[in-house]
């Protein structure tokens, strides 16, 4: 068996990441602000300055020469191909993270927020309430699938509204990778793998319905918020007998 050994950048810590998106330059990520930098298809490597003590997990190439790169409590951004790096002003770190162009897309551990400047700014998109995102891909500007503890989702529309596959003997998924807007594939826990053609085919929708935020009296009138898709087609029960199909 042949074995390399790279040269040594020093200290490796744990590498989490890593992207060749624009080979033969890529890039790798870490703990303690570990950022590692190569020219040469990864021949050799070259410790970059990253600002940060903190925990990066995610690695994402944006457009031209930016690059994001996250964690739980920092959020970085590079315009000269890595190697320089600043945090984000107002952000609090992601979990996740991915990059469509100029279009990205990240996660704490419900919610979803969304950037169209290759990372400068963002905004709050959606949220996955009661679930905690584990991993996310992005098929398109507007298209993101997220795995959570209990399933798989998807939502084309940033993540305000959401499917859910139906997933037989679904596993912890630990990663998500779309190779283009229509093939991905999933791997998680206990060898659970599975693949797509179609964008993740049928999902059945998510419901999201907003009760009273305030306490009740007997008898009183009681006002339920629907939050879901209108494009939607909802039936409305009481006591398990249909009363209304309007949004």
């Amino acid at each position: 068996d042949l074995v390399h050994f790279y040269p040594d950048p020093g200290p490796l810590d744990i590498l989490r990441d890593i992207t060749f998106a624009q080979a033969p330059m890529g890039m790798v990520v870490g703990s303690n602000g570990r950022i590692l930098r190569s020219t040469d298809s990864g021949g050799s490597w070259t410790p970059m300055v990253s600002g940060t003590p903190g925990y990066l997990t995610n690695l994402a190439h944006a457009s031209g020469s930016t690059y994001l790169t996250a964690g739980p409590s920092v959020l970085l951004r590079s315009t000269d191909g890595g190697i320089s790096w600043s945090v984000v002003p107002g952000s609090d770190g992601l979990q996740h993270l991915t990059c469509a162009g100029a279009t990205c897309f990240g996660s704490g551990t419900s919610t979803v927020v969304k950037s169209v400047d290759a990372g400068a700014t963002w905004v709050l998109s959606g949220s996955l309430a009661g679930e905690s995102i584990q991993a996310m891909a992005q098929l398109d500007a507007t298209t993101i699938i997220v795995s959570t503890t209990t399933g798989m989702f998807r939502s084309t529309s940033s993540g305000q509204y959401w499917e859910r596959f139906d997933l037989p003997d679904f596993e912890w998924v630990r990663r998500i990778q779309f190779y283009d807007a229509s093939h991905g594939i999933a791997v998680g826990d206990n060898g659970f793998a599975i693949r797509t053609g179609n964008s993740g085919g049928n999902a059945v929708p998510v419901a999201s319905i907003e009760g009273p935020l305030t306490a009740t009296c007997t008898n009183a009138n009681v006002t339920f918020q629907n939050l879901g898709d209108p494009a939607w087609t909802y039936q409305w029960l009481v006591n398990g007998a249909p009363t209304a199909t309007s949004y």
